[in-house]
C-alpha cells in the first residue's frame, strides 16, 4: 500500500464553554479554535489525522502547522508505505530538525495518526487491535474544571459527578491560596474521585513546595507541571520531596526527554499526549520507557475533535492505562463535524476499523497559505 496524495484541510471548531489555563484563555464560548486535518489517500481507501495547535500551550500555531505540513512534510508520506512508521518518522525528523526537543511534533502527529488510520482500515481492524488491545477501547475520562472561583469549581464538579464522571482535572495557577480553595472545594464535592491539578508552569520552586504540602491535606492525587518546563532539576527535587505525586507534561516531548528525567532520578508521573510526541508511534516509546521505569502514566489531549480523541483513547486503552484520561474535546467543542466515538457517563468508547471516525467534509476548507510563506 502506497500513499498517493495528502490533503491538508482546516476545521475551525467553536467552543461550547470557556477554557482557561494559567497562561491565558484557550477559548471563549462561540470562539473558534484552529483544527487542521490530514487526509491520506491510497488505492484501497483513506485515513484521517488531526493537528490541534495552541500558542498558549506550545510554540506551534495554526500557521506553522499548515506550512510545515504543506511545504515540508508532504514529501515524507506521499509515495511511501504508511505502515513503515519508523522510516516515516526518520524522514520527518530529517526534514524538520529538532530544537531542544522534537521539531514541530503537533504537525508531525497529524501525519502519523492518518497513517495509522489508513493501514488499520486497510486491514479491517481497529487501532486498538493493531496496538495490542481489543477491538473496542473504553476508559474513564477526567472532567476539566476551568473556573474562576472555588464556588464555580464546586458547581462544575457537582454537575459532572451527576453525569457519571469519576475523575476531575482542575486548571490552577492563580495563586497558591486561591488554588487551594479550589482544590478543597472540588474534593468536598467528590470525596472518592481521582483529583488532578494542572498548574501549566505557573509557579516557582518555593510556591510549588508550599502548594504540594498544603494540597496533600485535601488528598490531591496529582500535581502537574507546577514549574517551568526547563527546570528539570527543580521538578526532580520537588517530586522527591512532595507528598503529592508530581507529574511532568510540557517538559517531556520525547522518550529522550523522559530518559533525561529518569537519569536525574525523577520518580513521579508522566503525562502522555500523542500530539506533543509527534504521534502514536513515538508516544508508545514514551509509554514503554515510563513502564520500565515504574513511573505513573497519565493520558491527556489538546481539545481535539473525535479524530484526535479516538487516536489517543485507543492508544491509552491498548497500553493498559486505567486512570481517567484528560481527553476533553467533547467537553468543550460545540460543532464537531467528526463522529464515531462516544462519551457516556464519563466514559469514552471507540472502535474501528482504524479510528472508527467519520468526517463530514462539508465543514472543511483548504487553507490559504499565500500569506504564510516560509
Amino acid at each position: 500500500m502506497i500513499v498517493e496524495r495528502m490533503d491538508v484541510l482546516e476545521m475551525p471548531l467553536r467552543f461550547s464553554r470557556s477554557f482557561n489555563i494559567s497562561r491565558g484563555r484557550i477559548g471563549d464560548v462561540g470562539s473558534r479554535a484552529p483544527h487542521v486535518l490530514v487526509k491520506l489517500f491510497s488505492s484501497p481507501g483513506s485515513g484521517w489525522g488531526e493537528c490541534r495547535p495552541s500558542h498558549l500551550w506550545s510554540y506551534e500555531t495554526r500557521e506553522t502547522v499548515l506550512t510545515t505540513l504543506d511545504r515540508y512534510l508532504r514529501g515524507c508520506i506521499e509515495g511511501e508505505d504508511p505502515s513503515d512508521l519508523e522510516s516515516l518518522h526518520t524522514r520527518m525528523d530529517s526534514v524538520i530538525a529538532p530544537g531542544v526537543t522534537r521539531g514541530q511534533p503537533i504537525a508531525k502527529s497529524g501525519i502519523d495518526i492518518a497513517a495509522h488510520d489508513l493501514f488499520c482500515r486497510h486491514r479491517g481492524i481497529s487501532l486498538s487491535e493493531h496496538l495490542g488491545g481489543g477491538p473496542e477501547a473504553e476508559m474513564p475520562l477526567s472532567f476539566i474544571v476551568s473556573a474562576g472561583s472555588a464556588e464555580e469549581a464546586a458547581a462544575q464538579v457537582r454537575g459532572a459527578a451527576e453525569d457519571g464522571y469519576s475523575g476531575f482535572k482542575i486548571k490552577i495557577g492563580h495563586g497558591v491560596e486561591r488554588d487551594l480553595r479550589m482544590i478543597e472545594a472540588c474534593r468536598e464535592e467528590a470525596a472518592d474521585a481521582f483529583l488532578w491539578a494542572d498548574a501549566n508552569q505557573a509557579y516557582g520552586r518555593e510556591d510549588s513546595i508550599s502548594l504540594a504540602d498544603k494540597a496533600n491535606r485535601h488528598d490531591l492525587d496529582i500535581l502537574e507541571q507546577p514549574l517551568i518546563s526547563t527546570d528539570r532539576h527543580g521538578l526532580v527535587e520537588l517530586a522527591e520531596h512532595s507528598p503529592v505525586t508530581v507529574a511532568i507534561d510540557e517538559s517531556v516531548f520525547t522518550a529522550e526527554d523522559l530518559s533525561d528525567f529518569i537519569s536525574l532520578g525523577f520518580r513521579g508521573a508522566v503525562v502522555i499526549k500523542a500530539a506533543k510526541s509527534g504521534g502514536i508511534h513515538p508516544a508508545r516509546r514514551m509509554i514503554e520507557l515510563a513502564r520500565r521505569s515504574n513511573l505513573e502514566i497519565l493520558g491527556s489531549g489538546l481539545t481535539e475533535s473525535m479524530v484526535g480523541f479516538s487516536a489517543s483513547l485507543q492508544l491509552f486503552c491498548a497500553s493498559g492505562m486505567r486512570l481517567p484520561a484528560d481527553l476533553n474535546g467533547p467537553q468543550f467543542l460545540e460543532d464537531d463535524v467528526t463522529s464515531g466515538p462516544l462519551v457516556d457517563r464519563g466514559v469514552g468508547r471507540a472502535t474501528g476499523p482504524g479510528l472508527g471516525v467519520e468526517v463530514d467534509q462539508r465543514g472543511l476548507s483548504r487553507p490559504d497559505l499565500s500569506l504564510t510563506a516560509p
